[in-house]
């Protein structure tokens, strides 16, 4: 388990985790490993540009067709926002 630690923002103290579960589609499976790693660098990279951390990704496309994320939010982003802005 990750450790929790509370991130300081301007006028506050805090930490929003959220674990989100991506599937493929109609779970149709994906053959290549590579996939996956280019997946969780594309969501880390949009994760950095929008003050969250990526605190965890762990996915087996391979096999299971999903790719959890472990997301420490800034208190000022939307939830709904973030889930828009990785899956366009």
């Amino acid at each position: 388990m990750v450790s929790s630690r509370l991130r300081s923002f301007s006028h506050s103290v805090g930490s929003i985790e959220i674990h989100i579960v991506f599937v493929t589609k109609s779970r149709y499976p994906v053959r290549s490993g590579d996939v996956e790693l280019d997946i969780i660098d594309l969501i880390h990279g949009i994760c950095q540009k929008h003050r969250c951390l990526l605190k965890e990704a762990k996915g087996d496309l391979v096999k299971n067709d999903q790719i959890h994320l472990l997301i420490d939010l800034a208190p000022d982003v939307l939830i709904s926002t973030k889930i828009r802005e990785i899956t366009i």
